[in-house]
């Protein structure tokens, strides 16, 4: 298997299937699935997943018994992926990715790259695009991620990213975030393991309705954040150490090569 796709849903009904047949043509050339992980809801996104799945047979169909957050279903459907190559993407796909996956796939041929992550801080820092609050949000994490977890990345927050299979299998299972953190975590995991990750810039003209957020909950994100540089992130790097030292020796060889 070259590719998995796997597509975190929760009331996706209305975009959900001009995606999928969006990736059928991208990898028509090439073996490849797509996996659904559907977060349990009111709406008919189930249903539609359901007559993709008898439509394609590339398709797989993994139904959350709960509604546990994004992370649960992201990391869900990254452990049950079978490609050599694993590209996690929004159900709304916030990029063309027709027009940048060849970049984001040659970039990750060198074998020190262990993700490419699709990177717009300029465009969700816009307010008069993004509106004020939710712009606010993606500068201030952006500023607090240099300043305290010093990742070198300019962006972890897109929903557009490009893993090497084995290296995503590996330290997603270590993962106990289900909202928006698992990103940094996952992150912080990738660079500590040696590996680094490249960036594929890309405009975003428009945004998704959905693209909002509550002022109680971006409270709460900050207070999850600041939680985990004081306390989760020594827990969670101590937890992969194994891992983490066999791939730093796996990197430190092929940098000699």
């Amino acid at each position: 298997m070259d590719y998995s796709v796997v597509i975190p849903c929760c009331n996706e009904e209305w975009v959900i299937e001009k995606t999928v047949e969006r990736f059928q043509q991208l990898f028509n050339h090439t073996s490849f699935e797509i996996i659904l992980t559907i977060e349990q809801s009111d709406s008919m996104t189930i249903e539609v997943a359901k007559q993709l799945k008898k439509k394609y047979q590339n398709v797989r169909l993994l139904e959350n018994n709960a509604k546990h957050g994004k992370g649960y279903s992201v990391r869900r459907g990254v452990l049950s992926s079978q490609g050599d190559y694993v590209l996690v993407m929004d159900a709304d796909m916030p990029v063309q990715i027709e027009k940048y996956f060849p970049i984001m796939n040659k970039l990750i041929e060198d074998p020190s790259v262990a993700a490419i992550y699709v990177t717009a801080l300029g465009d969700k820092t816009n307010g008069a695009k993004r509106g004020r609050l939710r712009a606010e949000a993606s500068f201030w994490l952006f500023f607090l991620r240099r300043l305290f977890l010093k990742h070198n990345i300019t962006d972890t927050q897109m929903g557009c990213k490009l893993y090497r299979g084995n290296i995503a299998r590996t330290f997603y299972k270590y993962l106990n975030e289900k909202g928006f953190l698992f990103e940094l975590h996952i992150t912080d995991l990738i660079l500590n393991a040696g590996y680094s990750i490249e960036e594929c810039s890309v405009r975003i003209e428009e945004f998704s309705e959905k693209s909002s957020i509550r002022f109680s909950s971006l409270i709460k994100s900050f207070g999850e954040f600041f939680f985990y540089i004081l306390r989760g992130r020594k827990v969670l790097l101590k937890k992969s150490f194994t891992s983490r030292q066999i791939f730093k020796s796996d990197a430190n060889t092929m940098d000699m090569h």
